[in-house]
């Protein structure tokens, strides 16, 4: 998406004075190609889910990252452990991808010394709305909460989706 900046229109003080109040008064063309186009961003899905994903979950900036090229798809990883005093510790991870127009999500639950995976706790999701996206990672933190990984403090001080 090419977004005009308003300060970008006029490069000069000339061009401003000559161009500025015809502007505001809507008597210039913004389809014509001579204006500036400003980006957003790199203009990458990829990036922007993983841009959505923290603003939405600041929490998540605090679980170890871990990014892979996965047959050119950026694949993003979070993942930590028990932090609190419990009988067992535990290990989760959330990974996250944009495939093709559709979202990915895969979540692993297991004992911290727990290495065989036929005891892990394996989930994987796909959908075409980033809205549903978001309902794995409520998920997630809830259970991230559950097994000390985090605790309800954590998430309400630092996830919007849950005020």
């Amino acid at each position: 998406m090419n977004i005009k900046k308003f300060n970008e229109l006029f490069d000069d003080p000339d061009m401003r004075d000559r161009l500025e109040v015809p502007h505001m008064k809507g008597e210039l063309d913004l389809d014509s190609g001579n204006w500036k186009d400003y980006l957003v961003g790199k203009g990458d899905k990829d990036v922007n889910l993983l841009q959505n994903v923290i603003y939405n979950y600041p929490i998540l900036n605090s679980f170890h990252k871990k990014e892979d090229l996965i047959d050119k798809t950026n694949m993003y990883s979070f993942y930590a452990s028990t932090k609190e005093d419990l009988d067992e510790e535990y290990y989760a991870q959330l990974s996250i991808a944009l495939h093709e127009g559709k979202y990915y999500a895969n979540t692993i639950f297991r004992l911290l010394e727990d290495l065989d995976p036929k005891d892990f706790i394996i989930n994987e999701y796909s959908y075409d709305d980033i809205d549903l996206l978001y309902t794995v990672i409520d998920a997630f933190l809830k259970t991230c909460n559950k097994f000390g990984i985090i605790n309800k403090n954590d998430i309400e001080k630092s996830s919007p989706r849950f005020n």
